[in-house]
């Protein structure tokens, strides 16, 4: 299974219409219709139109948004990796655009990142606890950033993504790469969180 369509396949209504959104797609009421055209229109964010190429680009504009220096991506390196990368940046960047960070706090961060890219990280699955293996720390949960993954109801998720997609952080089409790349997460993300809270089985 093509591991985009695959994760596009598990979006929720608000999930997909977000990414419409984002992608300035139409729509369509056949879903596997509305799901081809997702996938084709997110592989062409990228010069290869592959879920891991639009990782790439992700990466380096969370690590612009996080003013972070761009990170050295091994050939190696697994797609869930590039995801925690994004995913830790994003966060950051968010908590930053909000508050004044001290520089430990900041190069810790940055730190978590980089670990995660070469993956050093807990998934759900080996972690003892659910809440640290999914990195909602009580500063994310403070701005709220967790709502993405928690089940936070569907208005909320998409006033949040929409907030980030009007960072500027660089040319429109880097943004609209993060933000698209962000909502892709967080169908992961919050298929992990209930997952192992028992409301959703694995696929």
């Amino acid at each position: 299974m093509d591991e985009l369509l695959d994760r596009l396949r598990h979006g929720t209504e608000a999930e997909l219409r977000m990414l419409e959104q984002l992608l300035a797609l139409a729509g369509s009421k056949e879903r596997e219709l509305r799901l081809a055209a997702l996938h084709g229109a997110i592989g062409k964010l990228a010069s290869e139109a592959s879920w891991r190429e639009v990782l790439v680009k992700a990466v380096e504009a969370a690590a612009a948004g996080a003013d972070w220096r761009t990170p050295k991506i091994l050939d190696s390196a697994q797609t869930l990796w590039l995801e925690e990368y994004v995913h830790q940046a994003v966060t950051f960047a968010w908590v930053k655009s909000r508050t004044s960070p001290a520089k430990q706090v900041a190069a810790e961060a940055r730190e978590r990142a980089e670990q995660a890219l070469m993956g050093k990280f807990e998934t759900p699955e080996e972690s003892t606890n659910a809440w640290a293996a999914l990195g909602i720390g009580l500063a994310t949960i403070a701005l709220g950033a967790a709502l993405w993954w928690v089940g936070a109801p569907a208005f909320v998720f998409i006033a949040v993504a929409r907030g980030l997609s009007k960072l500027s952080w660089g040319p429109p089409s880097r943004d609209a790469t993060l933000a698209v790349t962000t909502v892709l997460i967080h169908i992961r993300k919050r298929r992990e969180f209930t997952t192992v809270i028992g409301e959703e089985q694995p696929a």
